[in-house]
């Protein structure tokens, strides 16, 4: 990441903002720096920011900077990445296809560990079964 990146803002700051913010992200999907000089970088950022307006960036603008903080967690896209990771970070995809595999909590209770649904069979359950597991 280059040093000559300005971070003054001017009036139009609530524009500036995020455009800096994607600028940055930019930058730092090219040149892949070391998170501690991304840290430095968004940190040099918001404090301008704060320092020219008295105010917190947008949420948009710090999602941004968030995302380019931890590109290297959320472009991890190992299947066996949850186990290890001490602490991982799931990007949205990832988020997604977690949640797909998963079903409601009150149907899977009356699911026993044998895979036997000892729920007394309605055509309502039927079709619960049909939408969550995907049986006919």
């Amino acid at each position: 990441m280059t040093n000559t990146i300005t971070t003054k803002f001017t009036d139009e700051y609530k524009q500036q903002a995020p455009q800096y913010s994607e600028l940055l992200f930019d930058i730092a999907t090219k040149c892949k720096p070391k998170t501690t000089l991304r840290v430095s970088k968004a940190k040099e950022v918001t404090e301008s920011y704060f320092k020219h307006t008295g105010e917190a960036m947008d949420a948009e603008s710090l999602e941004i900077l968030a995302d380019m903080i931890l590109m290297d967690e959320l472009l991890d896209t190992h299947p066996d990445k949850m186990t290890r990771k001490e602490y991982p970070i799931m990007s949205d995809s990832q988020q997604e296809e977690r949640y797909s595999g998963e079903v409601d909590f009150e149907w899977a209770s009356n699911v026993g560990t044998n895979h036997v649904d000892y729920t007394i069979s309605t055509r309502d359950n039927l079709r619960k079964r049909r939408i969550f597991v995907g049986s006919k």
